[in-house]
Parts: C-alpha cells; structure tokens; sequence
C-alpha cells in the first residue's frame, strides 16, 4: 500500500499512516524507506503508485507535481484503488487546484493532525476491504470489458461511444485524461436525452464539468441504447489533440 505526499512538512503524518497500515498486518511503500534504484524518483514513485494494491494519498498544505502525478498513474490502474485523506488546514493554490480535481471522483476524508490520522486511515482501509471483498464474492466473471482504450479528441471535436443495454444491466465506466491542463466536460445520455442535447447542446449541464476524471455506475431500468459523451474544454495549441483514457464495463443482472 503506498503512501502519497510531499515529504516535507508532512513527516509526522507519513509516520503516522505508515504505522496505521503496518498495524493492520499490511506493507507499506513509503519513499523514504525504500532502498536505492537507479532510476529517478519520479520514475520510481510512478511505478509505486501504479502498481500498489492500495494508493493512499495524503493532502496537506500544499502538493508537488510528482504528487499530482502518483495520483494520475494510481488512477489510471484502477480508480478504486484511490484513498485520498485530506487535511484541514490553509491550502496553498497548488493544493486548492488538486483537491478541486480529486472531489468529482472521490468521497475524500479530513484529518485535523497526525494524531487523528491513524483511525481515520484504518477505518478507510477497513471499509475498503470489506466492499473489495463483497466485489469478488458477488460480482466474479459477472463483468466483462466492453471499451477500454485511449481516444484522441481534436479542437473543436467531440467524442461519442454508444452501447447497446439490457433491463437490469449494471454499466459503468471511468474517463481519464493524462495531464490536468487537459479537462473536459462529460455527459452519459439515453438516446432520447442525447437526440435533445444534439438539438439544443447548449441547453444541457454536463454530469461533470472541466474534469480530469469521470466515473459513472448506472443500472439500465429498461433495454434501450446509452451515449458516453466527451466534449474537449482544455485549450491546447492548434493541432494538438487530447488523450482520452476510456474504461466501460457491463456486468448482466443477477
């Protein structure tokens, strides 16, 4: 399980959570424990955070670009993976930014000090656990990728995925996009709301407005057709597209 922060200033609170996790009988990646690497720790930290079981990231005061980084990589593995605990103090704009980034995409919990941390991080882990567990019991080969791949998205476009549902079916999807400068605006429609918001776009608010992530987990109330739309807000250099990561599974009623 890795521990995201800055090091500096958040000492206190990384011992803390890396104390929480080892007294549940769990490993804890923290960076400055780790032995010598010849790559960078950028590098380094990005593998980590892609390839923890559990990421844990923790806000402070203020937050690097490695930071903001390990989260997209944790992200981009796998969504539910993510724990953010955010902490209740003045936050510089760099942590302001990240923070409005994460909220769409997470229930983030809030520490006052490094002592209140550790429960807070093993009732986080514990609650964790007990629905990973509940997934595997109940959901195993249940559910099957339908969409996963990376699209690009032009100025001035829009990109629109359409999928077949049936009555009972439980869909769900994330969006992800690999760097914060690229944000968009992200709709799921049925077919009679994407035909009206064809009509009228204008009209419409977005499900999520100028993310960086967007995740949807909806059951279909009848057998009928749904639209995934992405519309580009970032603004980039001419010429330049967007990556878009998308992820869109289906799991058949019980």
């Amino acid at each position: 399980m890795f521990v995201s922060s800055v090091i500096a200033g958040m000492e206190s609170e990384r011992r803390a959570a890396e104390a929480a996790i080892s007294s549940m009988q769990l490993e804890a990646w923290v960076f400055e424990t780790l032995p010598a690497y010849p790559e960078s720790a950028r590098k380094i930290s990005i593998e980590l955070a892609k390839n923890c079981d559990l990421f844990v990231q923790l806000v402070g005061p203020s937050v690097s670009s490695i930071v903001a980084d390990e989260y997209l990589a944790a992200m981009e593995d796998d969504a539910g993976k993510v724990l953010v605990l955010v902490k209740d103090v003045p936050h510089d704009a760099s942590a302001t930014a990240h923070i409005q980034k994460i909220a769409p995409a997470h229930k983030y919990g809030k520490y006052r000090d490094a002592k209140e941390l550790p429960r807070l991080v093993q009732e986080s882990i514990a609650t964790w656990i007990s629905r990973r567990v509940g997934k595997v019991v109940h959901r195993h080969q249940r559910t099957v990728d339908v969409f996963n791949k990376t699209v690009w998205i032009w100025p001035g476009n829009n990109w629109t995925y359409w999928i077949e549902v049936e009555k009972g079916e439980r869909i769900r999807g994330r969006v992800l996009t690999d760097n914060y400068a690229y944000t968009f605006d992200a709709f799921l429609f049925t077919e009679k709301q994407w035909t009206e918001w064809r009509n009228d776009p204008e009209s419409w608010d977005p499900d999520e407005e100028e993310v960086i992530t967007f995740h949807f987990d909806k059951v279909a109330n009848r057998k009928e057709r749904w639209y995934l739309v992405i519309v580009r807000v970032a603004l980039l250099p001419i010429g330049t597209p967007m990556a878009v990561k998308v992820h869109v599974t289906r799991e058949a009623k019980a």
